[in-house]
């Protein structure tokens, strides 16, 4: 039985000593080969792990509506808006969220409203990130937790009560 092995070991061998460089390039084809597929599968992999760990982070049972802006141009006058505090926006209402809410697969849910403003306090400027939320933001937000003091309530946003919940970092 090795006999009949031994002889195509042998003619092989022979192969390989008469045509090294075939063989160094064949073998260094396959190498590459080997090693690109492998390559991508664990990019790949990768990618997908990230963006899967993105979703977890924010929450994979968490819908959020976020309303753009078309851009303008640096010179114009709409511009402006963007520039001293943010774009108001007339499409999508506070009723809106509201009446997305009521849908019955739907659970805790906040609307808000980002912006930046100058603030000074003490002859100091500083520039501050303004976040105006409703009351229900406690609840959605698992993240948010008041240090001291209350959250104002639904009976203050529907009163229009002005209250302000600092966060100072």
């Amino acid at each position: 039985m090795f006999r009949n092995l031994a002889i195509p070991i042998k003619l092989a061998i022979k192969s390989i000593r008469a045509n090294l460089g075939r063989t160094f390039l064949s073998l260094l084809g396959i190498v590459i080969g080997v090693a690109s597929v492998i390559l991508v599968l664990s990019l790949g992999a990768g990618v997908k792990s990230f963006v899967v760990n993105q979703i977890s982070a924010f929450g994979s049972n968490i819908m959020e509506i976020e309303i753009k802006t078309p851009k303008t141009k640096k010179t114009s006058t709409q511009n402006v808006g963007g520039i001293v505090g943010g774009t108001q926006i007339t499409t999508f209402k506070l009723d809106d969220a509201q009446k997305i809410a009521k849908l019955k697969n739907v659970g805790p849910w906040y609307a808000a409203i980002m912006s930046q403003q100058i603030m000074s306090y003490a002859g100091k400027n500083k520039q501050a990130y303004i976040l105006g939320a409703t009351a229900g933001i406690i609840e959605a937000d698992q993240k948010a937790q008041i240090e001291s003091g209350t959250m104002f309530t639904d009976e203050d946003d529907n009163s229009l009560k002005q209250t302000v919940v600092l966060e100072v970092k």
